[in-house]
């Protein structure tokens, strides 16, 4: 009789033990879970802001080897992409810079649900994450040149083609990348982060002109 009850005192301590661990599990679970997609959430941006320094750079650099023109002033022939502003012909602008960021995959941001292309030679809009500028000029100050594809302009998303940019446009972005934030590239190669109260002030201090852009 006493063998029984110790028995079940003993399957008694076990449950309650098992219980108090399960119940350790998901507090932790619950601390765990959305600090490890944060974390996640940082990486992708980190690498959003590595890969669109780079096409930046790429971008720069060919202007510097270009007298100062990026490739939406050039004409194909002369190895830029001036004629190419239709819907499906974003990457076009792209593979002008091909050599200097030595891989497709910088054109893709990692929070994107897109797809990279393998090689540049098969690159379409589709394995594009970023926008490029038909109007940014070296010698200009504050025109955006490229930045994170999924826009809006006054509260309204940018679809896929030529878009304008006015002076007083409000600039944002969905959530779809960075939960309605986003990556920006102006032509003299600084990085903005957006929306972002610095940007709304430089906005105001550097009144962007009419410009168009290429959303992929």
């Amino acid at each position: 009789m006493e063998f029984k009850q110790q028995r079940r005192r003993d399957c008694a301590f076990k449950l309650l033990e098992l219980i108090v661990v399960l119940a350790v599990i998901v507090v932790l679970t619950g601390l765990i879970l959305p600090a490890l997609a944060l974390a996640r959430y940082k990486s992708k941006r980190i690498q959003c802001v590595n890969n669109i320094k780079l096409v930046g750079l790429g971008l720069r650099i060919f202007a510097s080897e270009h007298s100062n023109a990026y490739p939406a002033q050039l004409a194909a022939d002369l190895g830029g992409a001036q004629e190419f502003v239709h819907p499906g012909e974003v990457f076009r602008h792209f593979l002008t810079i091909s050599n200097t960021i030595t891989t497709a995959k910088t054109l893709i941001c990692p929070a994107d649900n897109r797809k990279s292309a393998t090689l540049f030679g098969d690159l379409k809009d589709g394995n594009i994450s970023y926008f490029i500028s038909l109007d940014a000029k070296v010698d200009q100050t504050g025109i955006l040149l490229t930045g994170d594809h999924n826009l809006t302009l006054d509260g309204t998303p940018v679809s896929p083609g030529l878009s304008v940019l006015q002076t007083n446009s409000a600039i944002g972005f969905t959530r779809q990348l960075h939960r309605g934030s986003g990556n920006l590239i102006l032509d003299d190669g600084s990085l903005w982060y957006a929306p972002d109260k610095t940007f709304e002030e430089h906005l105001r201090q550097h009144p962007m002109e009419p410009s168009r852009i290429l959303i992929p």
